[in-house]
């Protein structure tokens, strides 16, 4: 495993679709800012135009191939880094980043139709975040809560959740040495009681 530089002040959340990391990751944010902190929430794929490429093709409106895709949340992950207002920007203005996914989420999606390793190197030149929030939820769970949306991505099937699944539990274990701080936390607890549990790892720094 490559050695990968750890963001003091990035906190990231993960999680199937439908598990609520953007709840979560919009609740944390409203905490810190009552609680006077500076802090900026990011969500990949990014509102860049190599982004909106991306939500295209999960959507379903755009033909690719799954490197291509892998590729795609490469170079839209550069730019929410090392671009101009990105993530490093931030933290050397000491304001607090909370992102909703960020390369985990394409080790686990792409690494289905792309073997792990490739997508696990083109991948390695970022830098990890201080802390990983996964947020762990039964596929079916996922499913009933996604039943009400008007449209869906192409891996939002309850199939491919499980599979996603599956390749986070192998993600979050090449990461388990890597230096940054990994929380699991359950996701079938309420919003709030969830919410709690995430301001109290971050709070003590945890």
């Amino acid at each position: 495993m490559k050695e990968q530089k750890i963001l003091s002040g990035y906190t990231v959340f993960e999680g199937l679709d439908g598990a609520g990391t953007t709840t979560q990751a919009l609740l944390l944010a409203d905490r810190c800012k009552l609680k006077g902190k500076a802090v900026q929430l990011t969500f990949e794929p990014t509102a860049s135009e190599i982004g909106v490429v991306i939500r295209k093709v999960l959507a379903g409106q755009l033909p690719y191939h799954p490197e291509t895709l892998a590729r795609l949340f490469v170079a839209d992950r550069y730019e929410h880094l090392f671009g101009k207002g990105g993530i490093l920007s931030l933290l050397d203005k000491h304001i607090a980043v909370i992102g909703d996914r960020y390369l985990f989420s394409s080790l686990a999606y792409q690494s289905l139709d792309v073997d792990f390793d490739i997508v696990y190197e083109i991948n390695s030149m970022f830098p990890l975040p201080e802390r990983l929030i996964y947020i762990d939820l039964a596929p079916e769970e996922c499913e009933r809560r996604m039943s009400d949306r008007d449209q869906r991505d192409i891996f939002e099937t309850l199939a491919l959740q499980k599979r996603v699944r599956e390749r986070y539990e192998h993600t979050l274990d090449r990461y388990v040495k890597s230096g940054m701080k990994i929380h699991r936390l359950d996701g079938a607890l309420a919003k709030e009681e969830l919410a709690e549990k995430v301001w109290s790892i971050v709070r003590d720094g945890r």
